[in-house]
């Protein structure tokens, strides 16, 4: 038997799902005190609660660990792995992190100073997860050392996978996984690499490198960056006219530049005076090591020696 759909009762029924009340500044009023309040009462779940009984759950922890919430979400899943987490790591109350069963020791997961775990990820070592200093983990990322299963049908009814293939998985410092990467199997992955999102890694992978696809791919060398060296303590003449420093002073300021970071590594202050000699030494040392030339050959006449004292060069 149909049912009576009357073209009135139709019209109401879209005239009442289309009905709206334009946003004021009431309403803009009442989302920020609504976001504002939900922000307080999840900080404050986070505070006594559930960062409390996640790091009761860890193995050790650093200071300035910050577990960030979920609505769906508000404590890691941890099962037979020994959790360790550097100063200043965040993670995601919605990650999972998990060692294989047939693993000869419990595995082991360490996450560096200042890294990030984004929210879905999921860890599950074989024999052990190892990530680096500032390392990017985003959303939906797989790092996997343990296949799970045989690939025997009759094998993975009631086993799991064999102890010799669980894998190792290292991500240096300052890696980049993007989105919804995969990293199986026994992997390392070199400092300052990037792996573009959706890329599945099943081999190692160099320093400095951009790679991608399925599996992934090196597309192109990033090559590593300059040490950044504080204005303080950086040499005069690393600051050149629009003619270009010589050979000779590039070379100085890029010494300067390296090695007067490392020889004033953890100083808080810098007077002038210390400046002063570290820059008096380490020119004395250039001094010392670089030749300096006194003759050159002049251009388009190959067989004439030019001497620099002479006027006209000959």
């Amino acid at each position: 038997m149909e049912r009576d759909q009357s073209p009135w009762m139709k019209g109401f029924a879209r005239r009442v799902f289309a009905l709206r009340i334009p946003g004021t500044r009431a309403h803009r009023a009442l989302a920020h005190a609504y976001l504002g309040a939900r922000l307080a009462w999840f900080e404050l779940q986070r505070i006594v609660l559930f960062q409390p009984m996640f790091e009761a759950l860890c193995a050790s922890v650093g200071q300035g660990v910050r577990l960030e919430l979920c609505p769906d979400s508000k404590l890691p899943f941890l099962q037979n792995v020994a959790l360790h987490l550097a100063r200043d790591v965040r993670l995601s109350g919605r990650t999972s992190f998990s060692g294989a069963r047939n693993a000869k020791v419990r595995p082991r997961i360490e996450i560096g100073e200042g890294s990030y775990v984004g929210h879905r990820c999921v860890l599950r070592a074989g024999t052990g997860i190892q990530i680096g200093q500032h390392v990017l983990i985003a959303s939906n990322t797989l790092l996997s050392g343990d296949p799970g299963h045989p690939l025997s049908a009759i094998a993975r009814r009631s086993e799991p996978a064999p102890e010799g293939e669980l894998g190792e998985i290292v991500i240096e410092d300052d890696v980049w996984l993007a989105y919804n990467v995969s990293v199986v199997g026994t992997v390392r992955i070199g400092r300052g690499a990037v792996v573009a999102a959706g890329s599945v890694v099943t081999r190692d992978v160099p320093a400095y490198a951009l790679v991608a696809g399925n599996p992934a791919r090196v597309i192109r060398s990033l090559g590593p960056e300059e040490p950044v060296v504080p204005a303080e303590i950086r040499a005069p003449e690393a600051a050149s006219d629009a003619s270009g420093p010589s050979t000779l002073t590039a070379y100085r300021a890029r010494f300067f530049a390296r090695y007067s970071e490392l020889f004033l590594a953890g100083a808080e202050h810098v007077d002038a005076s210390t400046e002063e000699r570290v820059r008096a030494l380490w020119n004395r040392v250039l001094d010392d090591l670089t030749p300096q030339p006194t003759k050159e050959l002049v251009l388009g006449e190959p067989n004439v020696v030019a001497d620099p004292n002479t006027p006209g060069g000959k």
